[in-house]
């Protein structure tokens, strides 16, 4: 019933909203709600119209992979984790993407600007998911109580026998975190060593435009060079022919 009902307001939605009006009140949206098809669509929309240029769509890949980011944070905050790890993996793929469209883009100058934007959001990802991943063991320890197992029953006394003492309580720790838990826990290590990776490839890429432009630079040396010494021969040539002409 609860989809039917998403599908009837999706519908009424698309019919009776403006786009910039849907943009709006779905931007907040995140996996689960009946919003958060439409502002995909409209993600998808936008990126489709930018792509005519890859420096622009670089840049408005960079917010969505953002975006990727904020929901998958929301979700593990509110231990919807199934959802949380769907994210997880759109966050890494989407970034990924980025990263591979940015290795593409020629004018070495936004290339730059968009490496360094891009490391500062990976940077950005990393903390805030091991903030997440502590609050999610914080919030799975709180769930942890602890129970008393019964004493073991005495035999009855009996005449000029040995007394056996009774066993002591034993305290049996049961924790009632499930398994789903500590497999987001795992999840957020995971896509934080896959965002490490990332970053190691943007730091050659940094690399490799620092060596072009130091080469660049060398044959400008070069050339200004061989430009001097081909104007001191001809002033050479020149004051040679006067002397002659004298």
């Amino acid at each position: 019933m609860g989809k039917i009902l998403s599908i009837i307001f999706l519908i009424i939605a698309i019919f009776l909203f403006p786009p910039a009006v849907l943009a709006g009140i779905s931007q907040n949206a995140i996996p689960g709600d009946s919003l958060y098809p439409i502002k995909r669509a409209m993600e998808k929309g936008v990126l489709t119209l930018v792509s005519i240029h890859p420096t622009t769509k670089a840049w408005f890949s960079i917010d969505y992979s953002g975006r990727r980011f904020s929901e998958a944070t929301r979700l593990i905050t509110k231990g919807e984790n199934i959802q949380a790890k769907k994210s997880l993996n759109e966050l890494v793929s989407q970034t990924s993407e980025v990263a591979s469209a940015i290795t593409t883009i020629k004018n070495q100058a936004q290339k730059r600007k968009l490496l360094a934007e891009l490391n500062r959001s990976i940077n950005e990802y990393q903390e805030g998911l091991t903030q997440a991943k502590q609050q999610a063991i914080v919030t799975s320890g709180a769930g942890t109580t602890s129970t008393t197992s019964p004493p073991l029953a005495t035999q009855p006394t009996q005449p000029d026998a040995t007394l056996e003492p009774a066993s002591t309580p034993q305290q049996s720790p049961t924790t009632t975190s499930s398994l789903s838990d500590q497999s987001i826990g795992d999840n957020i290590e995971e896509t934080i060593k896959e965002l490490d990776e990332i970053e190691e490839t943007l730091k050659e890429e940094e690399g490799n435009l620092d060596f072009l432009e130091d080469d660049e630079g060398d044959d400008r040396v070069n050339r200004g060079r061989g430009d001097g010494d081909e104007r001191g021969r001809g002033d050479k040539i020149e004051g040679k022919g006067k002397g002659r002409d004298d």
